[in-house]
């Protein structure tokens, strides 16, 4: 739930992005991991599923979003 609020929140603010968690159907995380590798998609909001350390990537934001 956290992922999809930033990612709606991200939208109000003009920035495309993808969720990424243990929850969604295989297909899109892969999905989501391959428009932000080749730069289609500039926000993958992801919990630890993502593999943060696995991938390079220009910047990590760690948050939690409390309701």
């Amino acid at each position: 739930k956290e992922c999809e609020f930033i990612s709606k929140c991200l939208a109000l603010g003009g920035v495309e992005s993808r969720v990424y968690h243990s929850k969604i159907p295989e297909a899109k995380k892969e999905e989501a991991m391959a428009l932000w590798m080749n730069n289609k998609v500039p926000v993958v909001v992801a919990t630890i599923a993502f593999g943060l350390g696995k991938y390079a990537c220009g910047s990590i934001i760690s948050c939690k979003v409390w309701h």
